[in-house]
C-alpha cells in the first residue's frame, strides 16, 4: 500500500489468462479490500483494477449513496472490529456474514464527501511528518551501522597501522590484530529446553528480525506446544536467523 493506504500496484500480477483459468472476478477501482484471514483487519483503496485471493474480501461501495473514500476511512476506524470478529480454530478468519452485518454510521453523501476531503488533506500532513521520521531514522541507523562498523574493523586508533585480511568484506584491519575463523570465538549451543526451562519463546519476523514471540502472534503463526523441542538461549548468547542478530538477555 502506498499513499495512505491507497493500493496503485502490486509485487505478484496475473496475466489475463491466469485471471480467466482462476476465474477470479475483477474488482473496479474505489473497491475497499480488506484481509480476511490472519493478520485480520488491513485495509486498502484500489486506485487500479485488481483480483484478491481467498485472504481477501473485497466491498464496493454503491458511489449513489456512499462515497469510496468516505468508506475507506470508514473501514479503517473499523479495524479493530472487523480483528474481533474474526474466528476459527486452525487460523482465524473474517467470515463474510460477519461483515454483511456489521452496522455502520452513514451520514449524507454531501457531507461524505467534505469529510473525505477533510481527512485527505489531515492525513496527507501526517504522511509527509511520518516520511520525514523515518528519513531520521534511516540516517540515524545508518551512523549507528558506521560507528560499529568504524569501532569493530579499526578500533579507537584512526592512525593505526593496517594491513590487507585477504578478506573482502574484512578489507584492511589493523596490523596487529588476528583473523580467526568465526568458530574460534564463537560455539553453537545445542542445549534443549527438556525439563520447561522457560517459556520464554523467540522468533523470526521478516524484515525486522529475532523478537519475543509475542511480538508476532497477531500475524497467524503457531508455535509448538511441545516447549521441550526448542533450543535454550542463555544470557549473553547471541540468537541468529541468517543475517539477524540478537543478543539474549
Amino acid at each position: 500500500n502506498e499513499n495512505n493506504d491507497t493500493i496503485t500496484t502490486s509485487k505478484r500480477l496475473l496475466t489475463e489468462k491466469g485471471v480467466q483459468v482462476a476465474g477470479l472476478e475483477r474488482l473496479p477501482i474505489g473497491s475497499i479490500v480488506i484481509s480476511t484471514r490472519a493478520p485480520i483487519g488491513s485495509i486498502g483503496l484500489l486506485a487500479c483494477e485488481a483480483v484478491t485471493n481467498q485472504g481477501c474480501k473485497a466491498l464496493v461501495p454503491d458511489t449513489r449513496t456512499f462515497d469510496s473514500r468516505f468508506a475507506f476511512y470508514l473501514a479503517l476506524d473499523s479495524s479493530e472490529t472487523f480483528q474481533s470478529l474474526g474466528q476459527g480454530t486452525t487460523f482465524t478468519e473474517l467470515s463474510t456474514y460477519a461483515m454483511k452485518n456489521l452496522a455502520v454510521s452513514v451520514s449524507p453523501l454531501d457531507h461524505q464527501r467534505r469529510i473525505a476531503v477533510y481527512l485527505d488533506e489531515e492525513m496527507g500532513k501526517i504522511d509527509r511528518l511520518i516520511a520525514l521520521r523515518h528519513r531520521q531514522i534511516e540516517l540515524l541507523k545508518e551512523q549507528r551501522a558506521a560507528l560499529i562498523q568504524k569501532a569493530v574493523t579499526r578500533g579507537f586508533n584512526l592512525n593505526v597501522s593496517l594491513r590487507d585480511s585477504d578478506v573482502p568484506w574484512i578489507g584492511r584491519m589493523p596490523r596487529d590484530w588476528q583473523l580467526l575463523p568465526l568458530r574460534a570465538v564463537l560455539t553453537e549451543r545445542g542445549e534443549f529446553n527438556t525439563d520447561l526451562r522457560t517459556t520464554n519463546f523467540l522468533s523470526v519476523i521478516k524484515d525486522v528480525g529475532v523478537v519475543p514471540y509475542e511480538e508476532r502472534e497477531a500475524s497467524g503463526n503457531k508455535k509448538s506446544d511441545e516447549m521441550e523441542k526448542y533450543k535454550i538461549v542463555h544470557q549473553g548468547d547471541i540468537v541468529a536467523n541468517r543475517m539477524n542478530l540478537i543478543f539474549g538477555s
